[in-house]
């Protein structure tokens, strides 16, 4: 099977060379790699330009987003299946050929696979953390009684560099949100549609390097965009099966809690009030971040705020200075620091 892969590149000449590597290192030899340059500014778009394997195409648009990025290379592949490299990461050899076996001889109906990940620099796998999390191996279709937490962590778990779709069933749901001043959950936005309506298989076995020090060099500690979940809600209700409604609509006043707190976090809690307001939930009791949401729609919140952006900072800074595993009475802000910086 013929896999296009979709590359954005925006100010990744530090490593796009990395991830080009990775796929010409696929034991899987049947692909085509489409990277589209964002309107880059830093001579990456040479560093592709400089393979010669007559498999990767560069094409080239203004800056728009890694959405409209990752739709560019829709449109234009050729492959029965899609898969998604950021510019930052890498695929270990394997990854593009269980992917393919998974569709050819696992089971039918599948729309999609969906692996683990390997975190660096600690090369850590995050099997572990999605065990935890209720993730398991297997082919998962939702339903109504599915809990809005577990539906929400399947949604989580399907990182972009770690997912292979039907192509056609990418481009039947539209792709990825590409609106222009979206940087944040453009590709959740799609996998969301894909796990209220399709048979996915998820696969526990780590398969990509998730390269965390380049996200902070991206700038992953700074104001980010509100996620597109949240920003365009009615898009997913409109394919959303009826009876899957309920169990949308709760994860979507789950998202937008959580938003909520990461506004506040920045001080924007006007925001995270209208934010709130716009996902009432009848079961919000239920639901994780309901509370602390509550919390953050303050002006109170404000002076709060500045001390926790401050401590994050002398965090980053001194990251040795003090350990959470050595002073239980700290772990909370540990988990605070999952919710703001996922």
């Amino acid at each position: 099977m013929m896999v296009s892969i979709a590359m954005p590149l925006y100010d990744k000449a530090r490593c796009v060379g990395r991830a080009i590597a990775s796929v010409l290192s696929q034991t899987h030899p049947h692909w085509q790699l489409l990277v589209v340059d964002d309107g880059s500014t830093d001579g990456g778009a040479d560093i592709v330009a400089a393979f010669r394997d007559p498999r990767i195409v560069l094409l080239r648009q203004p800056n728009k987003g890694p959405g409209a990025a990752r739709n560019r290379a829709i449109q234009a592949a050729t492959g029965s299946l899609m898969a998604f490299l950021d510019a930052d990461d890498e695929w270990l050899p394997h990854y593009l050929e269980a992917a393919v076996a998974s569709f050819l001889h696992g089971p039918c109906g599948i729309v999609a696979v969906t692996q683990c990940y390997i975190e660096y620099p600690s090369g850590v796998s995050t099997e572990e953390k999605w065990r935890g999390r209720g993730i398991r191996n297997g082919v998962v279709k939702i339903s109504p009684a599915t809990p809005p937490t577990d539906a929400a962590n399947l949604i989580s778990y399907m990182h972009v560099d770690t997912t292979v779709a039907r192509t056609e069933v990418v481009r039947r749901y539209g792709g990825f949100y590409d609106a222009p001043d979206c940087r944040y959950g453009e590709d959740a936005h799609l996998w969301t549609k894909l796990v209220l309506n399709e048979p996915i298989l998820f696969a526990l076995s780590p398969a990509c390097i998730i390269h965390r020090e380049e996200s902070e060099l991206s700038g992953r500690h700074v104001p980010r965009s509100i996620d597109a979940c949240v920003a365009a809600p009615d898009a997913l209700r409109a394919q959303c099966p009826q009876e899957l409604r309920p169990l949308l609509d709760e994860v979507l006043a789950l998202r937008a809690y959580r938003t909520a707190v990461v506004l506040a976090f920045w001080g924007r809690w006007r925001d995270a009030s209208r934010i709130r307001r716009a996902f009432p939930s009848r079961g919000a009791h239920r639901i994780p971040y309901a509370t602390l949401s509550r919390l953050a729609v303050s002006p109170l919140t404000v002076p709060l705020a500045a001390i926790l952006r401050a401590y994050f900072r002398f965090r980053r800074a001194f990251p040795r200075s003090t350990s959470f595993r050595t002073q239980p009475s700290r772990r909370w802000p540990r988990s605070l620091h999952g919710i703001l910086f996922p």
